[in-house]
């Protein structure tokens, strides 16, 4: 007889007994391997989400409020020999007109062949001018269509400047298209598409690139640009690219001539020229001056007011120069020049003080009224700078307006204030300007974070135009106008290394578990060494020591808790496979929107996770087992297996002490960590084991109360014994 053939025929003789220890530790290991396979197929599932919604993709220029030209992705493409593809990317609303099934802010997205070829797809729509539309699954279901099925998109069209820039106007901004569903998008054709890390499947539309180019009036551009997988494809040789072949028109700045005043000047789309543009300008030009014209809302002196009215300020960019074409150096800051026109409305004369009303946007970028009060240093004729039309920009819901009544420049526009002089004086002069101030004092009042500027004007003599037009480019950085490359695709990477560690959110949300499969392993072994109780006594008689007893135990309960290791690692294989399969089958509802998990398993989290089942169950039974083995030999062979009095009612007090402070402390820390999402899970699990404490000491105390009390009948020696227990 050897020390391994006892243990091997104790673990026969003993078998049905210890069935029940194998099935513990095959739970608490299932449970441990399950949160962590759980935790590897999540990550995984993310990292497929990025590779599907972007592709091939590796940097992205998106600028949502510019556009660009769309051929200029053709020129980086040959620079970098690399795919690119210009893409608009706009808000819509899609209906189904058969039953009015709605989606609403959906994507809708302006391609051609070479954005299919980003994904290594099937080309589903080549950009050539067609009604066709390829939807995505999520749209498709939402809107319950399929291929040859017509659907509306209402798109918002971009306006020249943002909702919550000055000057944005009123102008209707929806274009309404009838299109002919050609296809429905998988995520493997590219139908996931989206630049922004987000779990919930983006519902998207697919419109020929052309088609959405001619309905928001924006021929020939893009806002997205998207840049494939090369050897060369980095954010500096991206960079390097975009700096050499960017033109000014891609940043909305447009070049003119004024031939009858000899003026050239520079001119931007989006109202207001960037900051960066003007500094570039300052740097470059000794001789331009900024322009800044405004829409004031009132013109007051006293009882008399004028209403929308153009107000310019005007100077050299360099404070130390002079211009013919801006006012003279004597206007002081708190100065105003007027048309003979305007001191006519006002009835005012040179030294009298007026008052500009206008609206700005205010920090909070709400529409605040301002005013600012200047004295009249001179009266001037509707001639030369006083008579020029082009000193106003295309301010949207104002340029092209045939009659004032029908502008709109925004929500404070009311018509009824406008006279019948106002109109004949925009019948005849349109946008001049009423009054001049200088340009500090206008930078001062109107300037905002789309800039400081609406016009640059330079002379036509000297240095051409196109010559300026290259001096300006050269200086100003692509990046500060919004032509840069995000790296999306290192960023999607960046995004998953950073997320959050899903294995160990679910093994903590598991820890309970896990922890009572662990104390079940313990009390199932203990009850089985009770029951050979006259065997442990044996040895203790033969000669064997207490520890010698021990390691015996512990050698025999480490087999088991091999056994029921390796069963419960195939077991939380096996469970974690059937949920995901059931979320992809028949519990599709609990995941609606959401991406497919898929069943993904490294093979360092089985070992992981079965080994550490095994020696969480080991510790357990050591610590178990230490406590079983204090009673004699003797005792042993007369049957005694544990203490003979009851719980002592010192467990009733602490308790009952105990457990109200648990319940306190847990509110406490629900009330002062339950305000800020960044703590949940913390809180979570703080709060939940201090209620599993308080819930256990009450426990003890509620048992103790009933085996002390209990009557000497069949239900009474159970909660007795229970109490013993």
């Amino acid at each position: 007889m050897t020390i391994w053939r006892l243990i091997f025929r104790s673990l026969r003789f003993y078998m049905r007994g210890h069935l029940g220890v194998v099935a513990g530790v095959a739970v608490g290991t299932a449970v441990l391997v399950g949160a962590l396979a759980v935790g590897d197929s999540v990550g995984s599932s993310l990292d497929a989400v990025a590779e599907r919604r972007l592709g091939e993709v590796t940097l992205a220029v998106d600028t949502p409020e510019r556009f660009f030209r769309a051929e200029l992705a053709d020129e980086i493409t040959g620079e970098l020999d690399a795919a690119a593809a210009p893409v608009i990317s706009l808000n819509a609303t899609a209906v189904n007109p058969e039953t009015q099934n709605r989606a609403n802010r959906i994507g809708v997205l302006g391609v051609d062949r070479r954005f299919w070829r980003l994904a290594d797809a099937d080309v589903l729509l080549d950009g050539k001018p067609s009604r066709e539309v390829v939807l995505n699954e999520p749209l498709a279901r939402r809107l319950d269509v399929r291929p040859g099925d017509s659907i509306v998109l209402r798109i918002r069209k971009p306006g020249l400047m943002p909702d919550d820039a000055p000057m944005s106007g009123e102008a209707e901004t929806i274009a309404a298209m009838r299109l002919t569903v050609k296809a429905v998008a998988s995520e493997t054709q590219f139908g996931r598409f989206s630049l922004r890390a987000e779990q919930v499947a983006p519902m998207t539309a697919f419109v020929p690139l052309e088609i959405l180019q001619a309905a928001i009036d924006r021929p020939g551009k893009a806002n997205m640009l998207l840049l494939g997988k090369g050897a060369k494809i980095n954010p500096d040789s991206a960079g390097a690219a975009m700096r050499k072949h960017w033109k000014l028109a891609d940043a909305g700045i447009e070049l003119r001539n004024l031939l009858q005043t000899g003026i050239g000047e520079f001119r931007t789309g989006r109202v207001f020229i960037d900051h960066p543009v003007e500094q570039a300008a300052r740097e470059t030009f000794t001789d331009a001056v900024g322009v800044l014209t405004y829409f004031v809302t009132k013109i007051r002196r006293g009882k008399h007011s004028t209403p929308y009215s153009m107000v310019s300020a005007i100077g050299p960019l360099d404070p130390t120069e002079r211009s013919p074409w801006a006012l003279p150096n004597d206007v002081k800051d708190d100065e105003i020049v007027i048309n003979k026109w305007l001191a006519a409305d006002l009835q005012t004369k040179v030294g009298d003080e007026i008052e500009l009303e206008y609206f700005v946007i205010s920090p909070s970028r709400k529409l605040q009224t301002r005013t600012s009060k200047f004295r009249v240093c001179r009266v001037v004729p509707m001639e030369g700078l006083a008579a020029d039309k082009e000193l106003m920009p295309k301010f949207p819901g104002i340029t092209g307006v045939k009659n004032c009544k029908d502008w709109k420049p925004g929500k404070y526009f009311d018509p009824r204030k406008v006279r019948d002089k106002d109109e004949d004086y925009w019948d005849r002069y349109r946008g001049t300007p009423k009054a001049f101030v200088s340009l500090r004092a206008g930078k001062k009042m109107w300037s905002n974070r789309f800039g400081g500027l609406t016009a640059i004007r330079f002379p036509l003599s000297g240095v051409s135009s196109q010559v300026r037009a290259d001096m300006l480019r050269t200086e100003i950085d692509p990046a500060s106008v919004g032509l840069f490359f995000r790296p999306v695709r290192a960023e999607a990477v960046a995004a998953g290394e950073k997320s959050l560690n899903f294995g160990s959110l679910f093994l903590g949300m598991s820890f309970f578990l896990m922890a009572s499969a662990a104390l079940l392993v313990g009390l199932l072994f203990v009850f089985g060494v009770q029951q050979r109780s006259e065997q442990v006594g044996t040895l203790l008689a033969m000669g064997f020591r207490p520890h010698q007893v021990r390691r015996l135990m512990l050698a025999e309960s480490g087999i088991l808790a091999i056994i029921g290791g390796v069963i419960g690692t195939f077991g939380g294989l096996m469970y974690t496979k059937a949920i995901i399969l059931g979320l992809g089958t028949v519990w599709t509802g609990a995941a609606a929107g959401t991406s497919t998990i898929r069943f993904d398993v490294r093979g360092v989290t089985l070992a992981v996770g079965g080994i550490s089942g095994v020696l969480i169950a080991l510790a357990a039974i050591w610590i178990t087992l230490r406590s079983q083995m204090t009673l004699s030999a003797r005792q042993l062979l007369t049957g005694e297996t544990g203490p003979a009095a009851s719980t002592p009612p010192s467990g009733r007090k602490i308790g009952f002490w105990f457990g109200p402070v648990a319940v306190g402390a847990a509110v406490a820390i629900l009330t002062v960590g339950g305000w800020d999402d960044k703590y949940a899970p913390t809180v979570f699990f703080a709060a939940g084991a201090v209620l599993l404490i308080g819930g256990l000491a009450f426990a003890r105390a509620w048992i103790s109360r009933l085996s002390r009390s209990a009557e000497m009948t069949l239900s009474g020696l159970a909660m007795r014994n229970t109490g013993r227990r």
